[in-house]
């Protein structure tokens, strides 16, 4: 097909009705099944071969239209009695989640806060964070989630930026809030405790630990007072209220307001619609995934990564789940927690399944509980993947690793691996069923700047990954120049993320993300750019090396750029940490010529990570937070700026 063809079918297809649509998805559905003869085109958005992984009358439905709040409810409206939220042993059942939203709402209304109003939620995951945002939706006022750990200044932008006059805070973090307080719009400030929704002998613990700390340190417990008010003393505000306080749902109304996790570059603040984050719970509801009223969800990504809010608080709520909170996650306790709770269903990132590889005291014990061992967030190994596959069934888990592959602007997941059946090792997810993955044709010259076409490649072929579906986000904020670069309407119609991956997608609809475009190549003084990828690959195959990650160093004798590895070992001393160096730089010289290898080895006892659970590797790019080890000279000498660790190499 030649590309002028290629257009006018895509131009085609835009003009069908949304009917014609919802046909022409059962008609690709039975040609990628073989129900129907006649040869596919050859280009994912066209044929769109996920379809055959989904039942008939799925991909007749239509994602509902109404507010998050009006989704969450009609779903559970007759499910009242089951336990919506279990924190820490309190159970929340749907019912009084419900009253406890319209109590927020009634204190909210009582500050006079509206339709189209900001307000910022920085908090983790607790109770009152949850009742506050559905609360905000179901009066058509916009959540601000940022993450407490966040720096003044960072808080004060995003407060400002958004012109938040309102914040729910949790307490500890308050000192921040005292810093900025003059230079923002802020009126009030309502402070929330981990202990205010615990079980009532856990609560009074915590306030004796509280008190304890108080009298050692002098430092007085935040109050009700001018600036702040607590979460008790504004939910007896609102028994002032009278009246409703509730707008009607429009389509394409600002809902939410989340912040990138910056990995590949400075931080946007990202919209989202009700649509977006409803049509994610949505498709997931009929992706194939067995679940049930009550099913237990373990959920840990934070609330205010749109990760955590989409998949781990609307969508397990939306589906009825009981949804076990875990505001602050440690990975050295996962294997107690898993053993504790025994959850059907956990969406983590690849360093929680190692830790539980890890756990002696998991060596026994049955999984067969686990129904979605779920896995994003950042790059997993071919090898790693089979890996955790092996532990899983070893340990009674009738159900493979299931990754998925998303982004903040995206809604968090495009897809997941739905057919377990046309499973294969390395795909990231198979797009759900109401949207569109593809590869597309793009071009990085010789000052890295990289240029996107409209131009979708065949099966196979590595491009730009691209996306458009319902969970689309609206706009970054206060940034059209972002915007347009990332939102594109291409000439069939479509509005498409281009998502800065590079990757493909084969015959049967999986998708293969192999790295992000910017940071792929690294160009060396000499013309050549080594691929970051190709490194990782070869070197995550070395049977000592547990976790590797490449990043591009400045090349002391030039303006131009050298790879170095930053690897995490396996069992091992710093002592003989030279020779296994000089045995990797082997291992990688038989699969990559010389200009293709690491010229540096950084040795980290463990990665520093992002608040989204990924490797920071803007962090790596700036800090030497281990051993340095030149390999270009064979490992004759080591580079390190920490004097310490030094003195310990000397030892």
């Amino acid at each position: 097909m030649t590309k002028e063809e290629l257009n006018k079918l895509k131009e085609w297809i835009s003009n069908l009705s949304p009917d014609e649509r919802k046909e022409r998805k059962l008609y690709l559905r039975e040609l990628a099944n073989g129900e129907m003869q006649g040869p596919p085109v050859g280009y994912a958005s066209i044929d769109k071969p996920w379809l055959k992984s989904y039942e008939k009358d799925v991909l007749l439905k239509s994602i509902p239209k109404m507010k998050m709040f009006e989704y969450l409810y009609n779903n559970n409206k007759n499910n009242l009695d089951c336990t919506a939220i279990n924190y820490f042993g309190n159970k929340i059942s749907y019912k009084n989640l419900f009253i406890n939203i319209d109590k927020a709402l009634k204190s909210f209304s009582m500050f006079g806060i509206k339709k189209g109003d900001v307000v910022t939620i920085c908090m983790p995951t607790l109770p009152e964070s949850i009742y506050a945002m559905y609360a905000l939706n179901k009066m058509g006022a916009v959540c601000n989630l940022l993450d407490p750990r966040i720096n003044a200044e960072q808080i004060e932008e995003s407060i400002n930026s958004t012109k938040s006059e309102y914040a729910i805070i949790i307490d500890l973090c308050h000192p921040k809030f005292d810093k900025i307080m003059d230079n923002t719009s802020l009126k009030k400030i309502i402070a929330v405790s981990v202990s205010d929704s615990l079980p009532f002998v856990l609560n009074c613990g915590m306030r004796l630990k509280n008190y304890i700390k108080y009298l050692k340190s002098k430092e007085k417990p935040l109050t009700s007072n001018d600036i702040y008010m607590n979460w008790s003393d504004f939910i007896e505000y609102g028994n002032k209220f009278v009246g409703r306080n509730e707008c009607e749902y429009e389509e394409n109304m600002p809902a939410i307001i989340v912040r990138t996790s910056g990995t590949t570059g400075n931080p946007k603040s990202v919209v989202h619609s009700n649509e977006s984050v409803n049509s994610l719970a949505f498709q997931y509801n009929y992706c194939g995934v067995p679940h049930k009223f009550g099913d237990k969800f373990l959920n840990i990504m934070p609330l205010f990564l749109m990760y955590g809010l989409s998949c781990g608080i609307h969508m397990p709520l939306s589906l009825g789940m009981t949804n076990i909170l875990v505001p602050q996650f440690d990975l050295k306790t996962f294997d107690k927690l898993i053993m504790k709770k025994k959850p059907q269903h956990f969406m983590g990132i690849p360093s929680m399944y190692e830790a539980m590889m890890k756990s002696k005291k998991m060596e026994d014990f049955d999984l067969s509980f686990l129904v979605t061992p779920g896995v994003g967030g950042d790059w997993i190994s071919d090898e790693m993947h089979e890996k955790i596959n092996q532990f899983l069934s070893e340990h009674g888990c009738k159900y493979k690793l299931e990754p998925g592959y998303g982004m903040t602007e995206a809604g968090a997941a495009m897809g997941a691996l739905i057919d377990m059946d046309n499973y294969k090792i390395g795909s990231a997810a198979m797009p759900f069923f109401c949207n569109s993955i593809s590869s597309f044709e793009y071009f990085v010259d010789d000052d890295e700047k990289i240029t996107r076409t409209e131009n979708e490649l065949p099966y196979g072929e590595v491009g730009e990954l691209c996306f458009s579906g319902p969970t689309t986000m609206l706009y970054y904020l206060n940034n059209e120049f972002e915007t347009d670069m990332i939102l594109r309407r291409h000439s069939d119609g479509k509005l498409w993320i281009h998502t800065n991956d590079f990757g493909y997608v084969d015959k049967d609809g999986l998708v293969f993300y192999k790295g992000r475009i910017n940071d792929e190549r690294i160009a060396r003084a000499d013309g050549h750019k080594a691929s970051r990828s190709n490194i990782e690959k070869c070197l995550s195959l070395h049977p000592l090396i547990e976790e590797v990650t490449v990043i591009a160093v400045n090349d002391p004798n030039s303006t131009k750029y050298l790879p170095k590895a930053v690897i995490k070992l396996k069992n091992h001393s710093i002592e003989d940490e030279k020779s296994i160096i000089n045995d990797i730089v082997e291992f990688a010289s038989h699969t990559l010529a010389a200009r293709d290898s690491a010229y540096y080895y950084e040795v980290v006892d463990e990665f520093p990570m992002t608040g989204s659970g990924k490797i920071d590797r803007n962090y790596l790019k700036t800090h030497v937070i281990g051993r340095v080890y030149d390999a270009h000279i064979q490992v004759e000498s080591m580079v390190s700026t920490d004097e310490n660790v030094k003195k310990l190499i000397k030892k």
